[in-house]
Order: structure tokens, then sequence, then C-alpha cells
């Protein structure tokens, strides 16, 4: 697998933005040597508590801030305590950005080595409704420029923070600064799961340069990740990206990746992959990730057929699971 990362490396340097320029250097640590790895041990995430330390009050900014209409006491406090609660999807443009605002301010003077405030103190819940209160990249960029200043304040990010994000760029589309964040652990601070990889990885893989999917699978080994030839959800969004792209690299990568997916659908069982039906109860990340596997592996076929490459074997797992008739 270390090969194949830097062989298309080598045949995509050209398009490489100003995340890849940083994240390539990861990426050759990678293949050399784990010490990077053992560099960011400390700065694991603990998943024990996603709003920080619990206490006798209310988490100020809980999903409470966010519901259907109802009535709470005022303070001077901030945002935090705010009279009014409603969904963020309910909120109209001008009053999202004006809680978006005062929520960025709220966290931006209670956070970093010498903070202007510090009570009532920011909860971990606090980023996530930043997140979904953000509707552009720019605003999203703001944020992100927050985050370091958590980490001078020697708090963690949970990993539903981080996967909140990852959705979040994506709905906006702006996967690539997901991706400048995951690129530079030690700045960021956020732990990529394989959740949110396997997301980020569906964001960039068909719109965006095959430099940005490759350095998101050089980021599974700094992350302790399986790799990717080893996910059947990631790999076969990786190998369809490298078909897609058809460059003589690309494809060459592409094929090599071929036996690690005829391997990987040896081992799965296709009932097990089968999407749900309409209406059936499933988790949506879940039933995301079976369309998406769904979709490529049919891209994939359709470009081993065209190359002249057998692929009964892929036609086969993808008729046991139902997957050919969704697909007509």
């Amino acid at each position: 697998m270390a090969s194949i990362l830097r062989h298309v490396q080598r045949g995509c340097r050209s398009n490489a933005s100003v995340a890849v320029s940083r994240t390539a250097h990861l990426t050759r640590k990678i293949h050399q040597t784990p010490i990077a790895l053992k560099k960011q041990k400390g700065h694991a995430i603990d998943d024990g508590d996603l709003f920080g330390p619990s206490g006798g009050e209310e988490d100020a900014f809980s999903d409470a801030m966010f519901a259907e209409p109802s009535v709470e006491k005022t303070s001077k406090a901030g945002p935090s305590t705010s009279a009014t609660a409603k969904t963020s999807r309910g909120l109209n443009s001008e009053d999202r950005l004006k809680r978006f605002t005062e929520l960025r301010q709220f966290v931006a003077d209670r956070i970093g080595q010498k903070p202007t405030e510090k009570l009532p103190p920011v909860r971990n819940s606090a980023w996530q409704h930043l997140f979904q209160l953000a509707t552009t990249k720019e605003q999203m960029d703001e944020v992100v420029g927050l985050l370091p200043r958590w980490r001078d304040s020697k708090r963690q990010f949970g990993k539903h923070t981080v996967e909140v994000f990852v959705g979040r760029c994506e709905q906006l589309r702006c996967p690539t600064l997901a991706l400048k964040v995951f690129s530079d652990h030690p700045k960021y601070g956020f732990d990529l799961t394989l959740s949110a990889a396997r997301r980020l990885l569906h964001s960039l893989h068909v719109e965006h340069s095959l430099q940005d999917t490759i350095t998101l699978a050089a980021l599974f080994r700094v992350y302790k990740l399986p790799p990717i030839s080893s996910d059947l959800v990631a790999c076969s969004m990786f190998t369809s990206a490298c078909f897609k792209h058809h460059s003589t690299h690309s494809l060459a990568i592409a094929n090599e990746m071929v036996p690690h997916l005829k391997n990987l659908l040896a081992k799965v069982d296709p009932k097990s992959m089968q999407l749900p039906p309409s209406g059936a109860a499933c988790a949506p990340i879940e039933a995301k990730e079976k369309a998406w596997t769904a979709w490529t592996l049919a891209k994939i076929e359709k470009a081993l057929r065209k190359q002249g490459t057998e692929y009964g074997w892929l036609r086969q797992w993808r008729e046991e699971t139902g997957h050919t008739l969704a697909a007509s």
C-alpha cells in the first residue's frame, strides 16, 4: 500500500494545494517510520465526557439551545442562556448569523492561554453548535481559526465533535478545509475517526483532485486507522476515484487495488451490505456507507469491463447484495 501511495503522488504533485503541500510531509513520514505517531500519542482524545467537566448546572451549550420554542431564564452570561431556543434550521438567515457571531465571540473570549473571560466556561458542545450554525466556508474558516486556542487551553475534542465537523464540511462543500485540519494534528488537535475518514473520502473522491484523496489515504495510518486496502467502504471509494481520474498513474494504482478489493469482498457477507428498504430502521451513517459502497462498486465494475479485465467475481457479489437491481 505504501508503494501505491508514493507512485500516485509522483503523478499528482502538480495539483497539490497549500494544504496538500503540508500533508505531503506527513505522507512521506508514514512510509518511513512510526515516530510521528509516537509524537502525537499525547494528543489522543478522551471520549468519556463529550461536554467537558460535569457539574450540577445544566450544560450551557446543550442541544436545548436549538430545541423547539421554549422559555428559559434570561441572564447576562451571554448566548449560553438564550431566552429563545429554536432549531438551527428554524432560524432565519439574520437570526442565524447573529447567533453564530455571538457564540463565536463567546467562545473566543474564553479560550487560549490568556482568555479575557473565564465564566461561564465553554463546553465541547459549543463547537458542534458553531459548526451547525455556520452556513458558508468562510464561517467554517473562522471557527477553524479558533481550534488551536482550544488546545492552548489544554482542552480536547470528542469524537462526535470531529464527526459533526466533517459532516458540516461535506454539506457546505468545503471538504478540503477538513483535510487541512486533519493534516496538521499538532496545530488543530482533531483525531480522525474511521467514520469521519469514510465520510471525508466520500466528499473528496469525486469532485476534488486525486492528490487530496491520496493525502487522506495517507492519514489513515497517521491516525492508526485500518489501511484503506483493508476497509471495504474506503477501498471501494478509493479505487473508484483512481479509475475515475483515468491517468496513467491513477489507473496503475486502481488496478493494484483491485486484488485487495476482491479479497475484501470474499470476506464480507453480501447480505450484510444490502441496502435497507425504504422506511426501514437503520442508522443513517450505516445506510449512507452501504449506498456509497454500492455506487462505487458499480463504477469499478464498469471500469473493469471497459478495459477488458475479468469482473465476474464483482458482478456476482453485487447481485447477491441486490446492488445490481438497485442500480438498474
